[in-house]
């Protein structure tokens, strides 16, 4: 039996391969078929060869991919060439097997309920499952009892595991279908059937760079080897042939030599002496620092020749396009598979499926998902000769959504004139708006089987091609991926065995997401030469001389294994699957493969914390790094630390928080426009807003910025307080002038009024049906309590507007405000203020704290940074204060009182002054110290010298906090 040859893994892979088929077959080598594990070997092979014949023509020995090979073994095999079933026709296949199974009557299974949008996920991951058993060569055992392992599904599923996969196999046999994993099977159990085809042939085989093989490929392999038939070709440690250990990521192999009991022989048996292989490591603290110590490497390289043989490895797909932005302008060759659901093509199909996931029905769209809609470039992008429409319609869609209800129909907002471009007939816009929405929309409104789902992504697909041609010239990775859902995925959604199936929504959908997350788009570089970008699996015996390796961190090197719900880890290795053990091998042997032959290597990771949670993560540098640095320790016979080499590292620059910020400096023109500001209308509210901060005050009323329009799924509570203020106003204007005993007033009628007018208002048809049934059952009640509570008084005023000039170091200023109600009672004038949130409560320090009032009367710009909010504290808000002033200055009475009416509880009313503050007191307060104190806010207001922010809790829910300068920006602790 041939000894198998083993290319030593510091050597060139492919060109020791070369070297080794032409010494051994010479000119029978076109008559050879070489197999590999994958397809993209042959292309290297392909121009190591041609290289090897100097510019002569060479015929080719036939390459072939494993799956290729198995394939043809089982094409010959049998005669009537089987067809390969789609995955979505083995999920409707293995829903009529698990029928089967329900209807014996026994076990979890009869129990379940046979439904199919709980079933099909099932089925789905089954597939995947059944196919692992085939592959493995090993007829799964039942397990029963995993009740409290699993899922009920799942425990329902492991228990008839062996009857489902006997009758799949049996459906499968009667009907003549045949998947990959059957293949592999039905070979396996005639494998020296096959091995007697192959002899007849005499075509020798040539086996290489295997490593773990699944079990019914082993048992076809060592067939066709143990007569003769076959060489195996390994790349891995050289000490395997001198009979020792060897390192441990090549156990897959020391296991096999053992299994067969074979020995392996070297190739070539004297290597030729060469420099040692250098190995560098990165240390950054996030992906944007190892990717600038990525393109600093490869820009000392300016030269093209220096990229020849040159990888960088990316062993998350999500990484490409940062790693793409930051390489050096040349030529980049992408070899690995991108998935679907990374794609904006995806994110806009996820959108469509959310709205109508969130919908009420035909018609009434959730507000956040159309704007979501609206939004997407690629809809946006769409060109109409040569400019793009749509987009000043949609924004100004957007802004109508914003204004509108909680659920709506896009279909018929109205875009205004302004929002078609010029040289562009409105009618042909609109008619592209209109088709736009009804393939994001309408389409996908009534669709109850796969079929229907595949017609309403076909038409909105063609839109994306018809109107977008230029786009996809762009945006080539999703071209690529349109491309593929329109030749692969669609086609599958169409004629699949369960297409026509009647099937819930929620299931299609699932079905959908699922199938997609699955699908890949395989970028296949050409020319293999230069610097290539490469997924980790897709370097599997291939070799660079110089190698970048990203993100090895033990997260993604070798990666935590996935969850799987139907057959967790820990039971795969009982039935006989390979479990994570295992696949970290594989891990191992490919990274060490590739690390061992590259003369160059730079191995990049980070360290940093990794926000995702409530309790981040720190990153570690995968355990093959760490292996590799106790290599280079033992040479060095040191330890090496972070910036010593060969390990350099990238450190964050962190910069010192001040408390408040630098704040904004009052420049000439900046005062100018405060003080034009001031020369209209000043409101308790303006003031209220610098007394609060500033800077918000800088953003509300200096400048154009608004804050953003949200439709208000919770109740506005400005609008809710409007709409009440209206009510007592319409409700209480027939009492007005004549004396009100107490209870009075009929509770009922007002609750009606009320009940009435909400459901009139805007705002109202914004909630959700909980926010209406809230606001229906409380807004009532509230009214109630607030009619039976309302004391023996005779209204005066209603919504009385009041306004007053106000004198301050010559300039004049117009305070103006608008009292809800002023009553005349026993002991004189009571101002009241209606509040349906919580009414503000001034401190004793307003009314008894001299110093504080000293401060105010002292203060000069730049002193006394406290004061401000000290007297925010104290004071709550300055409304009260303001009527109470104004009502004296136009009506020429004092008010002896004033209170908020707190609607959001009892009704009931909550004194402005302290109770045991006399007549006289409260005149001096309202004569005096009002002045006083609106002197001091309008002062400060305009001589100090920068603006800055204020912190407090107000911060959270501030609209102008993302451009705020505060360090409590994202909320105050």
């Amino acid at each position: 039996m041939n000894p198998v040859v083993l290319i030593p893994w510091q050597e060139h892979f492919i060109h020791r391969l070369r070297d080794y088929l032409l010494e051994t077959y010479g000119q029978g080598l076109r008559d050879s078929v070489i197999v590999f594990p994958h397809a993209r070997p042959a292309r290297y092979l392909t121009l190591a060869l041609a290289e090897a014949a100097g510019g002569k023509a060479v015929i080719l020995p036939r390459m072939l991919s494993e799956s290729e090979w198995v394939h043809q073994l089982h094409a010959r095999l049998h005669r009537l060439p089987a067809r390969q079933p789609g995955q979505l026709d083995r999920v409707g296949l293995l829903y009529e097997v698990i029928e089967q199974q329900h209807a014996t009557g026994q076990g979890l299974l009869s129990r379940m309920p046979m439904d199919r949008k709980a079933l099909f996920p099932w089925c789905l991951r089954l597939a995947e499952l059944i196919e692992e058993f085939l592959r493995a060569g090993r007829r799964p055992e039942d397990l029963p009892g995993m009740e409290d392992e699993v899922q009920p599904w799942a425990a329902a599923l492991l228990e008839r595991l062996s009857g489902i996969f006997d009758t799949y196999l049996r459906i499968m046999e009667e009907r003549n279908l045949a998947t990959p994993g059957m293949e592999s099977w039905r070979v396996a159990q005639r494998a020296d059937e096959a091995a007697s085809l192959l002899a007849q042939s005499r075509a020798p085989v040539v086996l290489a760079g295997f490593y773990a093989l699944p079990g019914a490929h082993e048992r076809i392999f060592r067939s066709v080897w143990r007569r003769g038939l076959a060489t195996l070709v390994w790349h891995t440690d050289p000490a395997l042939a001198e009979g020792k250990c060897g390192h441990w990521s090549a156990q897959a192999h020391a296991d096999l030599l053992k299994r067969w009991g074979v020995r392996a022989e070297l190739y070539p048996a004297a290597a030729d002496e060469e420099q040692p292989a250098s190995i560098r490591f990165h240390q950054g603290f996030d992906l944007h620092s190892q990717l600038t110590a990525l393109r600093d490497e490869l820009q000392e390289n300016q030269d093209a020749k220096e990229t020849t043989d040159t990888a960088v490895i990316i062993p998350d797909e999500g990484m490409l396009v940062p790693v793409l932005h930051h390489l050096p302008d040349r030529d980049v060759n992408v070899t690995m598979g991108y998935p679907l659901t990374r794609t904006s093509l995806y994110d806009l199909l996820e959108t469509v499926l959310r709205l109508q996931e969130t919908s009420e029905g035909p018609g009434r769209y959730y507000w956040r998902e159309v704007i979501n809609l609206l939004r997407h470039p690629y809809l946006k992008m769409l060109r109409l000769d040569e400019r793009e429409p749509l987009r000043l319609a949609f924004h100004a869609m957007e802004e109508e959504v914003r204004r509108g209800e909680k659920y709506l129909d896009p279909l018929a907002l109205p875009v205004p004139d302004t929002a078609y471009p010029e040289g562009l007939e409105p009618e042909a816009v609109e008619d592209l708006r209109q088709e736009v929405l009804h393939a994001c929309l309408t389409a996908f409104e009534n669709i109850e089987t796969l079929a229907g789902l595949a017609s309403a992504l076909r038409g909105l697909l063609s839109i994306l091609r018809t109107y977008g041609s230029d786009l996809w010239r762009i945006f080539l990775i999703d071209a690529e991926c349109l491309d593929r859902v329109l030749r692969g995925v669609i086609p599958e959604l169409e004629s699949s065995t369960i297409s026509e199936q009647s099937l819930p929504r929620d299931t299609i959908f699932s079905l959908l997401r699922r199938y997609a997350r699955e699908k890949r788009v395989a970028f296949e570089a050409d020319p293999i030469t230069g610097l290539q970008v490469m997924g980790f699996l897709e370097t599997r015996l291939l070799n660079f001389r110089k190698l970048y390796v990203l993100d090895a961190t033990e997260e993604k090197i070798p990666g935590a294994p996935a969850g799987d719900p139907l057959l967790p880890d820990p039971l795969r290795h009982r039935l006989g699957l390979p479990n994570s053990r295992e696949r970290d091998y594989v891990s191992a042997y490919t990274f060490y493969r590739l690390v061992r032959a590259s003369k160059q290597t730079l191995i990049l990771y980070q360290s940093g914390v990794q926000p995702g949670g409530i309790l981040d993560g720190k990153a570690l540098r995968s355990r093959f790094i760490e292996q590799l640095l106790w290599e280079e320790e033992r040479k060095s016979g040191r330890i090496i630390k972070p910036g010593q080499p060969p390990l350099s590292v990238s450190l964050p620059t962190v910069r010192p928080l001040t408390l408040h910020g630098h704040g904004l400096a009052k420049a000439e023109a900046l005062q100018d426009r405060l003080l034009g500001r001031l020369q209209g209308k000043v409101s308790s509210s303006l003031l209220d807003c610098y007394l609060g901060c500033p800077l918000r005050f800088f953003y509300q009323y200096l400048t154009p910025l608004k804050a953003v329009e949200e439709v208000g799924e919770d109740g506005d509570p400005m609008e809710l307080g409007n709409l009440v203020h209206e009510v007592l106003r319409e409700f209480l204007q027939p009492y007005k002038g004549r004396p009100l005993p107490a209870g009075a007033l009929d509770p009922a009628a007002l609750s009606g009024l009320f009940l009435e007018r909400l459901r009139q208002a805007p705002f109202y048809l914004q909630l959700g049906q909980d926010g209406r049934l809230s606001l229906e059952r409380t807004g009532p009640h509230r009214m109630a309590l607030f009619a039976r509570g309302t004391p023996e008084t005779l209204i005066r005023e209603l919504e009385l507007p009041v306004r007053a000039s106000f004198s301050l170091d010559g300039r004049e200023y117009l305070l103006e405000g608008r009292l809800d109600r002023v009553d005349e009672r026993e002991g004189g004038d009571v101002i009241l203020d209606y509040k349906t949130g919580s009414p503000p409560s001034p401190s004793q320090a307003l009314f008894l704290d001299e110093e504080l009032w000293t401060r105010m009367d002292s203060w000069r710009s730049g002193s006394d940074p406290q004061l401000l909010g000290e007297l925010s504290a104290a004071v709550g808000s300055l409304q009260m204060p303001t009527y109470l002033y104004l009502y004296n200055q136009i009506s020429g009475r004092t008010a002896s009182e004033a209170a908020w009416v707190s609607l959001r509880d009892t009704g009931g009313e909550r004194r402005f002054f302290p109770a045991a503050m006399g007549p006289e007191a409260r005149l001096e307060f309202i004569s005096s110290r009002v002045p006083r104190l609106l002197g001091f806010c309008l002062r400060h207001m305009t001589s100090e010298e920068t603006i800055k922010a204020r912190p407090s809790r107000r911060c959270a829910w501030c609209p102008y906090s993302a451009a705020c300068d505060s360090p409590h920006r994202g909320g105050y602790k």
